[in-house]
């Protein structure tokens, strides 16, 4: 038995060799040699303690990132001030919407992305 499986393994790994014609004569055996002895093919089970937790780094929050990333006015001393939304909204420029958080500019009295503000 040991022989048939170590068989249908090399196989399998043949299936994945860059020569197509190979590839597919290879997953072919392999398939063949399953259905002939009516093996059963799975994942071999997982332990949880093999598998190491990812730790996730917490987001700040609005109120705690605001008060460390003050507005700052524009350098060419526009009317408009570069800031972080605090809100959803449109950009008057391009019409596509931007998230709470995203760069914006106060410009003629609508509200733009800092990449779509024109310094005029």
């Amino acid at each position: 038995m040991s022989k048939l499986l170590d068989r249908v393994g090399r196989f399998i790994a043949l299936s994945a060799s860059p020569s197509e014609e190979e590839a597919r004569t290879s997953a072919f055996l392999a398939c063949k040699l399953i259905r002939e002895h009516k093996l059963v093919v799975a994942e071999a089970p997982v332990e949880a303690e093999e598998v190491p937790k990812k730790k996730r780094r917490r987001t700040p929050s609005w109120e705690e990132w605001a008060p460390a990333h003050p507005p700052t006015h524009s350098p060419v001393g526009h009317q408009g001030t570069i800031m972080r939304s605090d809100h959803e909204g449109v950009c008057a420029e391009c019409n596509l919407s931007y998230i709470r958080g995203s760069r914006i500019v106060s410009s003629k009295g609508a509200w733009v992305h800092l990449r779509c503000w024109r310094h005029e």
